[in-house]
């Protein structure tokens, strides 16, 4: 008996000798599909009868590790684009992570604590260094409280600042836009959390005084110094941003 693989033309006989032919191949009626190569003697066939006809029973593991590599060619496809979408992803944050580590390197941003004694009360101001972009001023609003990154003054006990008295407590710096040469130093009481929109009614206003001939501090600079011209003999608390300079009278 001479048994033909329809693809490969091979011809199986039951000496398993093989060779060459061509024209359609059946078993019966049915087609034979050998994942075999002319040339492999014998490879594991085994004939058994089975109803009349005889029937070709390859070896199991051999069609499984078939079946397996058939299968494996499709999920290398689906791999492969799971693979590109990873390394585009990685990619894009690679760029993210050099550009935001180039910006800290460039920017450092630390925080920084002043602190002093007025009379018996001690007074801390906390901060965080931040660049002096001057279009941040520009663009602030008129009238409403401006706080770059929320630094805090602390005070240990009481403070009489001119006509205002400022309990003991912890209070957030801010500043109010009056106009574009025209800003008021002003405590929030309390800590605010970015992005809160305060209480206008809880505002303390201080007596302020604001120029931009004092030079240019490229990042924020937050300091309580003694005063000058009309807050002469007076403790302020003062903020420079960029050109901008500002103080308000803290006694």
């Amino acid at each position: 008996m001479r048994i033909i693989h329809p693809r490969s033309k091979v011809v199986f006989t039951q000496s398993g000798e093989n060779d060459a032919q061509t024209g359609p191949s059946v078993l019966g009626n049915h087609p034979i599909l050998i994942p075999m190569k002319a040339g492999i003697p014998q490879a594991s066939l085994r004939w058994n009868s089975i109803l009349s006809e005889t029937r070709v029973q390859i070896d199991p593991m051999y069609c499984i590790l078939s079946g397996l590599w058939y299968r494996l060619g499709i999920e290398l496809t689906s791999v492969e684009v799971k693979r590109r979408r990873l390394v585009k992803r990685l990619a894009i944050g690679t760029m993210m992570l050099i550009f935001l580590g180039a910006t800290l390197l460039a920017h450092p941003h630390f925080k920084k604590t002043v602190s002093t004694k007025l009379g018996t009360v001690d007074v801390t101001v906390v901060y965080q260094t931040v660049p002096s972009n001057e279009i941040h001023a520009q663009k602030a609003k008129v009238g409403t409280f401006t706080t770059p990154r929320a630094p805090t003054l602390t005070l240990s006990g009481e403070l009489k600042a001119g006509a205002i008295t400022l309990p003991a407590g912890q209070y957030t710096i801010g500043v109010i836009k009056n106009g574009d040469n025209d800003w008021t130093m002003a405590l929030y009481p309390g800590a605010l959390a970015r992005g809160t929109e305060p209480d206008m009614s809880k505002i303390i206003k201080l007596d302020s005084q604001f120029t931009t001939s004092h030079g240019t501090a490229e990042h924020m600079t937050i300091d309580i110094t003694p005063g000058h011209g009309k807050q002469e003999g007076k403790a302020v608390l003062l903020l420079q941003f960029g050109t901008l300079y500002l103080a308000g009278s803290l006694s």
